[in-house]
């Protein structure tokens, strides 16, 4: 038995499986008794702040129309005991500097704030220093709220309230302009066509529940373009930003169509001055050629100077994008049937009929075929469960002898280097795959770490299983052919032995009377 399977290897592996059932066990039990108490804690504390924020006796949920702004999250009309109009109470979700800032903000039937409350938030300056700047709020006439004086040391955050309560203010009142996109799809479409620059089909594939991410769009065998629309505290857009990427998942291009920190270049404020336009583009084009774990390793220093905060939440709108792209790609990459079955006849090296006999419930074996006398093609595909995307996709000549006799290796996804990894070398990983032919599932299980690919071993590991689930797979195969033929046999067997019971006696009798 290997080395690997020893009592003093075996149990320190057992022990930890063991903690690890217990405690997510634990935290998943913890989590189905208190999910609950915690979403009704966060209503109770919401539906709490409607009666600080205005003195009213009942609070009727109205239905938003459309068009709202989208910081908007529940009107409450307010009546008395009579059932005369009190006013309104508007729940309002908007980003702060660094975190989202939510707020219940009460409106008189005269449109004058009553008050209003910040319900969650994660500023640097604490819930109380953002609950005395709410105070000022308390009493102003509806045409003053625009009026007041930003918190001195967190001017994003608290111009992101005032706006909140300005906007509050106009819903309560239906003076609210229509939210309406930045873009419309037709103008997006030309945009986007122009960045791809050729004449290509473009498709819509946005995923839902993106944050900064309006939208995703296939540009045929090119690539994908990603709308990005990162908001400004103070209204509008912040950074708004086309970004091309291809096929390999790098940045080809981009058109940067607003970056909000240039408008003050003229007039600084506050003694701030903005990085110039030729900054800017200068940061735009270094993000040519990166992949997506090349963006998230940029450090501030890489960033926009002067504009740290707003190039870093571009950057993030960019990571979210390029993630989802990169899943696009993967899925883009991952071999049709009819490539497969090209593929198998390739690494058998004969025109010969494939049959489909991939077995269920398997984890990393996605097809496997029976070609015959000539044993099976096995493919197995490994999901990269940090990044989504295809880690390692290998097809396998097996021999019915359970031999690897080929193998084909069409990803094995170290190459790209960050954070000072180094990845092995192209020739490390196919010396590691040369060893794998010959191999049967009993010298698959003796490799131990250090005949697996340095500084790539956990992706060699996860592969390694993957073999190890198809020529299983295939060992089960074979095996089940086996009490077929064995019965076919018996079946034989029997049959014979009854002619054989019945003929003999009546030959032997014939000759005693001859």
């Amino acid at each position: 038995m290997s080395k690997i399977f020893k009592k003093q290897n075996i149990m320190p592996v057992i022990v930890l499986t063991v903690i690890c059932i217990i405690i997510a066990a634990v935290l998943g039990v913890a989590n189905m008794f208190t999910k609950d108490k915690i979403a009704d804690n966060e209503a109770e504390k919401v539906y709490g702040s409607l009666k600080v924020v205005i003195d009213g006796e009942n609070f009727e949920t109205l239905q938003k129309p459309a068009g709202t702004p989208s910081s908007v999250v529940d009107m409450y009309k307010v009546t008395d005991n009579g059932g005369n109009l009190v006013g309104h109470a508007i729940t309002m979700k908007v980003q702060g500097y660094a975190s989202e800032i939510s707020l219940t903000v009460g409106v008189d039937k005269d449109g004058n704030v009553t008050k209003a409350v910040v319900t969650s938030q994660a500023e640097s300056h604490g819930k109380a220093g953002m609950a005395n700047y709410t105070d000022n709020f308390t009493g102003v006439a509806k045409d003053a709220v625009d009026s007041v004086d930003t918190f001195s040391g967190a001017t994003i955050s608290s111009t992101a309230i005032k706006n909140a309560i300005v906007t509050a203010v106009k819903v309560a009142m239906g003076t609210a302009e229509e939210e309406k996109p930045l873009r419309t799809d037709e103008e997006l479409m030309a945009l986007v066509k122009a960045l791809v620059a050729k004449d290509v089909a473009i498709t819509d594939v946005t995923p839902e529940d993106m944050k900064s991410v309006k939208r995703i769009y296939k540009a045929g065998e090119e690539g994908y373009v990603a709308y990005t629309v990162v908001m400004s505290s103070y209204g509008g857009a912040e950074t708004e930003t086309l970004i091309f990427i291809d096929s390999d998942g790098k940045i080809k291009d981009y058109n940067k169509l607003v970056w909000k920190t240039s408008d003050l270049t003229v007039t600084p404020t506050y003694s701030y001055y903005p990085p110039s336009e030729e900054v800017v583009n200068a940061f735009y084009e270094s993000l040519i050629g990166k992949k997506t774990s090349e963006i998230s390793a940029l450090k501030n220093t890489e960033l926009v100077s002067n504009a740290t905060n707003t190039s870093t939440k571009l950057r993030d709108a960019i990571v979210e994008a390029m993630t989802e792209i990169d899943v696009f790609i993967a899925n883009d990459k991952i071999l049709s049937d009819e490539e497969l079955i090209a593929a198998a006849k390739a690494i058998i090296g004969k025109d010969v009929e494939l049959k489909d006999v991939t077995p269920k419930d398997t984890k990393y074996v996605k097809r496997i075929y029976d070609a015959g006398d000539e044993g099976y093609v096995v493919y197995t595909l490994v999901i990269s469960a940090r990044y989504r995307t295809p880690e390692t996709e290998t097809l396998l000549h097996v021999g019915k002898d359970g031999k690897i006799k080929n193998v084909n290796k069409l990803i094995f996804k170290t190459s790209d280097a960050a954070w000072g990894y180094v990845p092995p070398t192209t020739d490390v990983v196919d010396e590691f795959y040369g060893k794998l032919v010959g191999m049967s599932i009993s010298d698959l299980i003796a490799l131990e770490n250090a005949d697996l690919v340095s500084n790539a071993t956990s992706t060699s590991t996860s592969l390694r299983l993957a073999i190890y689930e198809g020529l299983k797979a295939v060992e089960q195969l074979e095996s089940g052919s086996a009490p077929l033929i064995i019965g076919i046999v018996l079946v034989l067997v029997i049959a014979l032995a009854i002619v054989a019971y019945n003929v003999v006696p009546v030959i032997i009798r014939r000759r005693k009377k001859g």
